[in-house]
């Protein structure tokens, strides 16, 4: 069994490799989502939604959907909707 800095690895690498992160911006990822719990990959479902969201509008796109999605008063607000929405939230993830 994989342990979770294994897994947290594993889950970074397969998102930098679908965004084409460059192997600079992979170490930097890796760093940022394993040892400071910062997420550098927002799901699009969260992106979409906080394109909709009042304070994204306000702050003129300034507060951009990467900054939202590791600030724990956004997320928990996503997952409220998603979870009005009826879509399963598991896949949101923890972090």
């Amino acid at each position: 069994m994989k342990s979770r800095q294994a897994l947290e690895e594993d889950e970074i690498a397969d998102l930098c490799e679908r965004h084409r992160c460059s192997e600079k911006k992979r170490e930097i990822h890796l760093d940022q989502f394993v040892n400071r719990g910062w997420h550098p990959h927002p799901p699009e479902s969260f992106v979409d939604w906080w394109h909709k969201h009042a304070d994204f509008k306000n702050s003129g796109g300034s507060l951009d959907a990467k900054r939202a999605y590791n600030c724990q008063r956004y997320r928990s607000q996503f997952q409220n909707a998603r979870s009005w929405d009826g879509v399963e939230t598991a896949a949101i993830g923890s972090r």
